[in-house]
């Protein structure tokens, strides 16, 4: 049970370090992405997909 618990508080701070990781770089990554060269809805969708999964902060 106490091996439970721990392996939740290690996976929620592996959350929280990959949500701030996005949210300090977020504009960053926006800024860059036009400059690949796949199609305008394929970046619209990476960049709409990633916005999902870390929540609009």
């Amino acid at each position: 049970m106490l091996e439970e618990s721990n392996q939740q508080n290690v996976d929620e701070q592996n959350d929280n370090a990959l949500n701030d990781i996005w949210a300090e770089n977020k504009d960053k990554f926006k800024d860059w992405l036009p400059h690949k060269k796949i199609s305008e809805p394929t970046k619209r969708n990476y960049f709409n997909a990633l916005i999902k999964f870390f929540g609009k902060k």
